[in-house]
């Protein structure tokens, strides 16, 4: 059983692998884009080919089919089982690769303080687990953290009790989606605590930050499961779409609530100012990842899994954003809906109490 376990692993590693060299090829092109695009204005101007992307066209034909790149006659290899087998052995390689580039990166972590020294595997996640909760019990967060795992919980209870009245499975997307909601409020908590204790300028800070940032759009992401509502006739269409709205509002609160914590980190590094342009900027850029999640089908986690599908859907867009109705006004009018929403809940949490009069401002009433 071991043995299949740690087949199955390497021939993960293997394409995860070859995903990234794909996406590092499709990055390398889209580079080659802009390039033809500054240099030529249009015009037709080809640059010839670089050593990078031959190098990289070499390691894709040897990670496809490792047979085709040793010096023996094609005859020998043309046999389906002979190529098969030498594909195996070389998952198994760079499977092995793949577990020692782990072992090097956790043991680095170990070094540096960012995973506790002397741990198996139980004795990690034990650790991030306390250090999760405590993060998530920190005073100046406990009432939304608690108010969200609330709203979460009726989300995920009215889920379930859907499931159980029509016997459907088709709306459980919504507790994944939730759940994917909830990284950007986690990952933002970790960015407060690093900042708080002076890391303000390390790999660790600038890494969560970028993490923080892919995940981000996941919890607008959900307003868009709207969609399955208009696919074909619903029998249970109003419940579905208070159910619907239930989980995105949640989402998109989660979201704020993670962008705050980011905005202020922001804010008490480079000033106020600085504080909106990055809630401008991050409106932006997760309204191109929501599009990409909705119509292109990518996820956040595509940039390590698939990156040659992501780097492909941003080319495309990027290369033609107006070659469907929505790959232009949707991002756009997406960017504005987050940029307004954010400010109105800022606006009414930064609403004032109103004050009682004093006794002395009291007018006596008339006799």
């Amino acid at each position: 059983m071991k043995f299949f376990c740690i087949v199955a692993l390497a021939g993960f590693a293997h394409w995860l692998m070859h995903q990234a060299l794909l996406g590092l090829a499709h990055a390398v092109a889209f580079g080659r884009f802009l390039l033809e695009t500054v240099i030529g204005f249009g015009s037709a101007s080809v640059l010839p080919q670089l050593p990078l992307e031959r190098r990289l066209g070499l390691a894709l034909n040897f990670l496809n089919n490792p047979a085709r790149s040793l010096p023996l006659p094609d005859a020998v290899w043309d046999h389906s089982l002979a190529s098969g087998l030498l594909l195996a052995l070389n998952s198994l390689f760079w499977g092995a690769c793949f577990a020692a580039f782990v072992w090097a990166v956790a043991n680095t972590a170990r070094r540096y303080g960012f995973l506790p020294a002397g741990h198996d595997g139980k004795g990690v996640l034990r650790f991030g687990w306390l250090r999760i909760h405590n993060l998530l019990l920190k005073h100046e967060v406990l009432v939304p953290v608690l108010a969200l795992a609330f709203a979460s919980a009726v989300s995920v209870a009215l889920v379930f009790a859907r499931i159980l009245w029509t016997e459907n499975l088709r709306y459980t997307f919504l507790v994944w989606n939730l759940f994917l909601a909830w990284l950007p409020l986690l990952l933002a908590l970790l960015v407060c605590e690093l900042h708080r204790n002076g890391q303000t300028r390390n790999w660790r800070l600038a890494g969560l930050t970028g993490v923080w940032l892919l995940f981000f759009p996941n919890a607008p992401y959900i307003f868009t499961d709207l969609i399955h509502l208009t696919t074909r006739f619903r029998p249970h269409f109003w419940v579905d779409l208070m159910l619907i709205l239930i989980c995105a509002l949640t989402g998109l609160v989660l979201g704020f609530l993670s962008l705050y914590l980011m905005q202020s980190v922001v804010t008490r590094s480079f000033g106020r100012v600085a504080g909106w342009l990055f809630i401008a900027m991050v409106a932006g850029l997760s309204s191109v990842g929501v599009y990409l999640g909705r119509f292109v089908r990518v996820n956040s986690w595509d940039v390590v899994a698939r990156p040659g599908k992501l780097f492909q859907g941003i080319t495309d867009w990027v290369s033609d954003p107006f070659a469907h109705s929505t790959s232009f006004a949707f991002p756009v009018l997406f960017a504005i809906f987050l940029f307004i929403a954010y400010v109105l809940l800022y606006a009414l949490t930064h609403l004032q109490q109103p004050q009682p009069l004093s006794p002395t401002l009291k007018q006596t009433p008339e006799t």
